[in-house]
């Protein structure tokens, strides 16, 4: 369970293993963010900025983006993405 403190009206979280970050559950809720989604991170003027992608921005050469993970994960693992994708997506 993560830690979560208020500090001068912010919320203050730790930065866990492999640079994960939790971001508290009211603020997930606020933003509409789910496990998966995709965040923006850029630094301004020193500080980490977060921004929510919204899924429909998302395209890989046509591709969906609520494919994506399953295809990443398929290139990942070396296999024929064309000939995976139609096997697992078959109508």
């Amino acid at each position: 369970m993560a830690r979560i403190v208020k500090r001068e009206g912010a919320l203050v979280v730790a930065l866990r293993t492999e640079g994960a970050v939790i971001i508290p559950k009211v603020l997930r809720e606020k933003l509409g963010l789910r496990a998966g989604d995709l965040l923006e991170v850029e630094v301004r003027g020193g500080d980490l900025v977060l921004h929510p992608i919204p899924i429909r921005r998302l395209t890989l050469q046509g591709v969906k983006a609520a494919s994506l993970d399953k295809l990443t994960g398929l290139v990942r693992l070396g296999g024929d993405a064309v000939k995976d994708k139609k096997r697992l997506y078959r109508p």
